[in-house]
């Protein structure tokens, strides 16, 4: 075995001892690329100088001096099944020196079945298309005699077989092969086999009788071939990095697409497996190294990897029986392909989520794989016709539908050791993702492709932009995506949304309730529609637009809106009225200029009325942030209608307003919580009555602690034995849903806390006595005890401390 393990041999004698199989970590056949012209023509001319020394050398009573023997570097191989070797260093020279052993043969009449038998030894382990190619060029017909041969001739004979598919054109090592034979008809450099090597039969078969020569010592072209895991090159773990980085193991991409094209050969055809690889290896790759950043980083396996999943998670999320989602939010966590392809499997790690593209069984895929191909293919082919910045929103640049590498500077970031980072999608791109697949695999019509697609993605980006208060989307879960998909499903045809928008108008709302935000954005983007198309002639168009459309598109893209602009024509009845639009714009405008204002809420307070600043400041904190006041606008157009009109209430400011106004700057995380004390309102930020509440929150629209400060304070000069202090001063706006006073009597302190709800009760430090009886209730009707003036007041703080005198004395 030793003796075979490293040894100076020739292709021929190589090739008739093993099966030479080019494993799938080796990268396209790169001698046979445009741009590798000189280095072709460098190789070639060596090999021809060579063979044509080793011919003189041979000729009888020839005294050549010259060398006639050219030795190439090592090639590396591995033993593989079957006595076949798999070459991970060498592969450019033994593909370069295969296909001229091939024109040789082929051109001076020796391609015998022998021979043939002997090429065929040549294959490519799961590159289709590379290995169906040299197998059928080794059956290649002979090219008719009585033509005049040259180089286009014999290209052209060759891909006019009928085995020759038309794919293979696109084919990176197929056509790399046939430049290394004939050249690219790109430049007039004689950089390929034919114009080298000629066609001269006579002088072909003399190369042909050298190049298979039985007698390895006169071969005129050799190397050295060492088979990895001997004594000479033991394998070890990083082996295959020290070999010019050819032996990487592969990625999980290559695994996956090896795995993909070996399915559908044995699933679908062989010949459909040759048409996807070619896909996969040219026009679908192109797609990522031109828009997902692949020609800096020379990559695109990650990249394409993601999109592929998340073609899958989308399929999986959206799988219906009669008209019921599949999957649901109860089920997700038992469901292995949503594990798999929503990345919730290995959420624990850097690669989860949408950055899952660890591949590990192609199992998952099977199901849906030829579905899933097929409409990859007319994804991509959609794509390549249109500018990809179409797919984004106004108010969002940082949406890739292709995934692009992410670089620090012009460095690739890494992942993981293994995965370089790429951009990922959240649950509501997930949502446009689907949108944008619907449109590209709806069937295409005579309209015009850039503007339907950017109706299209108008509608879509209005309708599922929604964020809450504190800036979060509101998609971004299993059930909110389902219910963004079926109101886009309702659009039979995305190519003319506005149509259908507008001729079942009357249809859509019938079905939707408007009982959550998407319907009520669906609804907006049908009253759009119609004034779009319709527009109502005693409206006046903005001055600045030339069409209703430019003039919603134009608020719309306003900083706060996110597409959804119904504050600017609803009127304060909640009616439809575009007859403010123009003027609403500008105020929003200028009211809302700088960003995260904190005067905000104080701006527009004074044009709410009370019941509007109740109903609203119950669900929305006082925060004066873009996101809050945002998500306000959108939700309640007619209450803020007198705001964005600029006319405030005539009247002066009420005392809830006072209060709110005096408030918000400093309450940012508060909101109203009506009726909640003693059916007053309060600011607060506790949602429930637990906790430090009655000491953080505010009482507003009352005077009640003014008016017991008064009281408390006019008690305090009418009593003779008893000294009454108040803890706390009093201040607007004061803080606290209660007031301390202290009793001193017979110089001993006796806490008291006039309450919210108008009870007084006594505390033994930090107790309430109340369940002793040591309360009283201000104008209490219904208690048996209580006061309404002052006089009672004292009697009932007396009788409070007597009784608890009382009781410390008995225990």
């Amino acid at each position: 075995m030793n003796q075979t393990n490293k040894q100076l041999t020739s292709f021929w004698n190589l090739i008739k001892r093993y099966k030479i199989v080019i494993p799938i970590i080796q990268r396209d056949y790169a001698q046979g690329r445009d741009e590798e012209s000189p280095l072709r023509k460098r190789f070639l001319s060596k090999l021809k100088q060579t063979l044509d020394l080793a011919i003189i050398a041979s000729e009888p009573n020839s005294k050549t001096t010259q060398p006639h023997q050219l030795i190439l570097d090592f090639v590396y191989g591995t033993p593989a099944e079957n006595g076949a070797i798999a070459p991970l260093d060498g592969q450019q020279r033994l593909t370069t020196l295969w296909l001229l052993h091939w024109y040789v043969a082929y051109i001076s009449g020796n391609l015998s079945d022998d021979v043939r038998n002997v090429l065929k030894s040549f294959s490519y382990e799961t590159r289709v298309s590379s290995r169906d190619f040299c197998e059928k060029l080794c059956d290649l017909v002979p090219i008719d005699n009585s033509k005049s041969i040259d180089s286009t001739l014999i290209k052209r004979h060759i891909e006019n077989q009928t085995w020759f598919y038309s794919e293979w054109k696109q084919d990176p090592t197929v056509y790399g092969m046939l430049t290394m034979l004939f050249g690219n008809n790109q430049n007039d450099s004689s950089d390929n086999i034919f114009d080298i090597f000629g066609y001269d039969k006579e002088t072909l078969t003399k190369y042909w009788k050298s190049l298979t020569s039985n007698n390895i010592e006169q071969s005129p072209i050799m190397f050295n071939h060492t088979i990895i895991g001997s004594e000479e090159l033991p394998l070890s773990d990083d082996l295959y990095i020290k070999m010019n980085a050819r032996g990487k193991p592969l990625t999980n991409f290559e695994n996956f697409k090896a795995e993909a094209i070996k399915w559908v050969s044995e699933n679908v055809s062989k010949e459909e497996s040759i048409r996807v690889a070619s896909k996969f290896d040219n026009e679908w790759t192109d797609i990522f190294w031109e828009n997902g950043l692949g020609k800096l980083v020379h990559n695109v396996d990650e990249l394409f990897f993601a999109f592929f999943n998340r073609i899958y998670y989308q399929y999986v999320v959206t799988e219906r029986n009669n008209e019921v989602f599949v999957l649901s939010e109860k089920n997700s966590d038992k469901n292995s392909e949503y594990r798999l392809f929503s990345g919730s499997k290995n959420k624990h790690e850097k690669n989860s989520g949408d950055k899952f593209i660890t591949f590990q069984s192609l199992e998952p895929y099977t199901s849906r794989l030829k579905e899933v191909l097929t409409s990859l293919e007319t994804i991509f082919q959609v794509i390549r016709q249109i500018d990809l910045s179409t797919l984004q929103p106004y108010w969002k640049k940082d949406f890739y539908f292709i995934p692009r590498y992410i670089l620090d500077k012009d460095t690739p970031k890494q992942l993981t050791d293994e995965i370089l980072d790429f951009t990922t999608i959240n649950q509501q791109e997930r949502v446009a993702f689907y949108a944008i697949c619907k449109y590209f695999l709806s069937p295409s019509h005579d309209d015009d492709e850039k503007e339907s697609l950017s109706h299209w993605m108008r509608f879509v980006w209005n309708l599922i932009s929604d964020k809450d208060s504190g800036g979060a989307d509101t998609i971004r879960s299993v059930s909110a995506i389902q219910q963004a998909v079926a109101l886009i499903d309702m659009v039979e045809n995305p190519r003319r949304v506005y149509g259908e928008l507008h001729e079942k108008s009357s249809e859509y709302r019938e079905k939707l309730k408007n009982n959550t935000v998407l319907e009520h954005r669906f609804i907006e983007e049908i009253e759009k529609v119609i004034q779009i198309l319709h527009p109502d002639s005693n409206v006046k168009l903005p001055s600045w637009a030339k069409n209703w459309e430019q003039a919603i598109i134009e608020a719309e893209k306003f900083r706060l809106f996110n597409g959804s602009i119904s504050v600017l024509f609803h009127n304060e009845d909640g009616e439809i009225d575009w007859a403010d639009f123009e003027l609403k714009l500008k105020n929003a405008k200028e009211y809302f200029k700088t960003p995260d204002n904190p005067n905000a809420i104080s701006l527009m307070v004074p044009y709410l009325s009370d019941e509007d600043i109740l109903f609203i400041f119950n669900t929305y904190y006082l925060h004066y942030k873009d996101d809050n006041v945002s998500e306000m606008l959108r939700r309640h157009p007619k209450r803020f209608h007198k705001y964005l009109m600029g006319k405030a209430n005539s009247n002066s400011l009420t005392h809830l307003q006072k209060d709110i106004i005096s408030l918000c700057k400093n309450t940012l995380d508060f909101w109203i919580h009506p009726n909640w004390v003693g059916n007053k309102h309060i600011l607060s930020s506790y949602s429930t009555k637990s906790g430090y509440y009655e000491s953080n929150s505010y009482f507003i629209d009352t005077d009640y602690i003014e008016k017991r400060y008064a009281f408390l304070s006019e008690a305090q000069a009418n009593v003779n034995d008893i000294q009454l202090i108040i803890n706390k001063e009093y201040s607007y706006p004061y803080k606290g849903l209660y007031i301390d006073f202290t009793c001193i009597y017979k110089e001993r302190h006796y806490k008291f806390r006039w309450t919210g709800a108008d009870w007084i009760d006594m505390y033994d430090k930090d107790t309430n006595l109340w369940r002793e009886g040591l309360h009283s209730k201000f104008n209490g009707h219904d208690v048996d005890y209580h006061f309404n003036d002052i006089p009672t007041f004292w009697k009932e703080i007396q009788r409070c401390i007597t009784s608890y005198l009382s009781t410390r004395s008995n225990s």
